[in-house]
């Protein structure tokens, strides 16, 4: 009887504390974290301002919020966009052969999220500009995942001067400091990702429909942005139920609010592909450069380029899930063994982009001390996050917190597993895990002494277990790329021009 009185003291005093701490780290200290966040950013993007867009992603976003801002609806490859980017396609087509409409094609490929924010910042800016203006507004938007980070580690239980570090490290997280360049989703993803995070567990510590509503509407908003989310959001609502212990109608709300908005956009995808569809219609698409013989479970351009070339989504399609059935039922046995490489490519350190900007020779040559400091300095941000984040995951206070981030990580990572993995695709986790990195270091002690063996036997071994596998992943997914890592960063390696 007196243990389960103090144990439910400790509970009350325990949220107290917590609640304490949140109230006194005050909006200052989040506008704060934003500014440092926000000038290195803004650095990186006057040094690139008017650096031109190659990539297909790049160049599908570009067309699409084009077309938004134009008033031509969801579209890409018109006449105008196959003539604007005659030069790159050329390289992948005979873009003589290439019959664009004049409108261009209605397309369901990409979720309408990220191309509708980036046509309202065109809408706001000269054509001749739109892409410098894109870069700033991203800057200040992707700043905000330090603010984010902080407000993670102090609902998880993090002291203050733990949380305020957090916030500093997700700032200066080093390949998010350059994404704000590029025309790409992860720049909205990442922090509706986290503010979908944050206002769910609210919903969870607060009464009322108002806040599950909120939440509903960040969860639905991150999935127009990005379908993948859609795991997450069921396992938010079931977390709702037996984590938050809410009835279940606010669990049944906060599904019914996300996948309200989704609704619409996914109604109109169906009538387009004749066949039910959700935001985007990428899967086939991934499935076939997942399970190809030529491929190894993550993206290679040699495979991914030639299905987009058929312009028809429900084409495309079609033919993708097709030939990836095919690939699958040929040989089963490495289908499996494509699910177990992804968690290495999931897992794995964020050098891709580094590595192919240097081998196209875009920073010309690099002494090798400072190209390898350079190296070590980008990969690190990742392992140290990871590490600690599973750390605080196990040993945070709010247990709510805890559980809840490991829906999250488990909702981004099946999917990835299942189609197609790359290590830009745990980028989301990213404000999350430093959150938790700062509860790890708040709760360092406590770690400490269950790694002597003083107590708390289930969560050592699980952290053990859990670094176990981080390291035994980082040390396959070097392995399968050792080779041209080493000729990247080898003599000559700013020469190879090897393909993305």
């Amino acid at each position: 009887m007196i243990r389960a009185w103090a144990g439910r003291w400790e509970g009350v005093w325990g949220r107290t504390v917590v609640m304490r701490r949140a109230a006194a780290f005050p909006a200052w200290a989040y506008l704060a974290l934003w500014l440092v966040a926000l000038m290195p950013r803004l650095v990186v993007a006057r040094e690139f301002l008017d650096a031109p867009i190659t990539l297909s992603d790049m160049l599908q976003y570009d067309m699409l919020a084009r077309a938004i801002e134009e008033g031509r609806g969801y579209r890409w490859y018109s006449a105008a966009d196959v003539d604007r980017f005659s030069d790159y396609l050329s390289l992948m087509v005979d873009v003589t052969k290439l019959h664009a409409p004049e409108e261009g094609l209605q397309t369901t490929f990409r979720a309408p999220g990220y191309p509708v924010a980036l046509s309202l910042v065109y809408a706001l800016t000269p054509e001749e500009r739109h892409i410098a203006a894109a870069r700033v507004a991203q800057a200040g938007l992707l700043a905000t995942i330090a603010p984010l980070a902080a407000a993670v580690a102090v609902t998880a239980g993090a002291r203050r001067k733990w949380a305020a570090l957090a916030g500093l490290g997700a700032a200066l997280y080093p390949i998010l400091l350059f994404y704000p360049v590029a025309l790409a989703s992860e720049n909205l993803f990442i922090p509706l990702t986290g503010a979908a995070y944050l206002l769910t567990l609210r919903a969870g510590r607060r009464p009322g429909w108002g806040p599950v509503g909120v939440a509903g509407a960040a969860l639905g908003a991150a999935m127009l942005t990005r379908g993948t989310l859609a795991p997450f959001a069921l396992l938010a609502a079931l977390w709702l139920r037996y984590a938050a212990k809410r009835p279940w109608r606010d669990a049944v709300l906060l599904g019914v609010v996300a996948c309200g908005l989704c609704l619409p956009w996914s109604v109109r995808n169906s009538r387009l592909m004749g066949a039910p569809s959700f935001v985007e219609t990428t899967v086939g698409y991934n499935l076939y450069v997942g399970y190809h013989p030529d491929g190894n479970g993550g993206f290679v351009q040699e495979v991914g380029v030639p299905p987009m070339l058929i312009l028809d989504d429900a084409e495309r399609d079609r033919v993708t899930r097709e030939a990836a059935i095919g690939f699958i039922r040929a040989d089963p046995a490495e289908a499996a063994r494509r699910v177990v490489r992804r968690a290495a490519f999931l897992a794995g350190v964020e050098d891709r982009e580094m590595l192919f900007f240097y081998n196209v020779g875009y920073f010309g040559e690099i002494q090798p001390p400072v190209r390898w400091s350079l190296y070590v300095g980008l990969v690190s941000g990742w392992i140290l996050a990871a590490l600690l984040g599973l750390a605080g995951i196990l040993f945070a206070p709010r247990r709510d917190a805890a559980w809840l981030a490991v829906a999250l990580v488990l909702g981004l990572a099946v999917p990835p597993l299942l189609v197609l993995a790359e290590p830009r695709f745990h980028l989301p986790l990213v404000p999350v895990l430093l959150g938790f990195a700062a509860v790890a270091l708040s709760q360092r002690r406590a770690i400490f002494a269950a790694l002597r063996g003083r107590g708390a036997p289930l969560r050592r071994w699980v952290l053990l277990g859990g670094v176990a596998v981080l390291v035994s992943l980082w040390v396959w997914g070097y392995a399968m790329n050792w080779a041209r890592l080493l000729a990247i960063m080898g003599p000559g390696g700013h020469l190879l021009l090897l393909p993305y």
